[in-house]
């Protein structure tokens, strides 16, 4: 290809101006006119950059024990990659308190969260997305309100 050269030792340098696939034929020759040669095909493809992940919003969740199912809906709209979004692995990596709330990423990309107990608190939630070759992880923050503190709420609002 045009701009391709080999040194002395061997060493080819290039820098392809385009994406595509290069038919290359490599000479060597010595002092006394015995020749060889070798044939390559060199594929130049698109530079895999690491995906992106955008600000992911705090969640709350009430605090009643078990399962809330997608308590963030489709993660997959906050992250992104140059090459093939729809392909991005998902998962939880880790919990600060996973006594209160233990999350993970279901098979439909969806973020479900198991509440573990009546109590108020928080955990922060770190969600890894991959695309094969990078990782990048970003943290969710997961609020959680026990129904104990919104009825006693609405009881005193009630009263008066």
């Amino acid at each position: 290809p045009i701009g391709m050269s080999i040194d002395v030792n061997g060493n080819i340098a290039w820098l392809p101006q385009k994406l595509g696939t290069y038919n290359i034929k490599v000479q060597a020759a010595d002092i006394y006119g015995a020749k060889s040669f070798q044939e390559y095909i060199l594929t130049v493809q698109q530079i895999n950059k690491p995906p992106v992940i955008t600000k992911i919003p705090n969640v709350k969740v009430n605090g009643t024990p078990g399962l809330k199912d997608n308590v963030v809906h489709n993660i997959w709209v906050f992250a992104s990659d140059e090459i093939d979004t729809k392909n991005l692995e998902y998962s939880v990596t880790s919990q600060s308190n996973p006594d209160l709330v233990s999350c993970f990423v279901d098979s439909q990309k969806n973020l479900d969260c198991d509440v573990k107990n009546n109590d108020d608190g928080y955990s922060d939630v770190i969600v890894q997305v991959s695309d094969g070759e990078f990782i990048v992880s970003k943290f969710w923050n997961i609020v959680v309100k026990s129904m104990v503190e919104i009825i006693n709420f609405i009881i005193h609002q009630t009263k008066n």
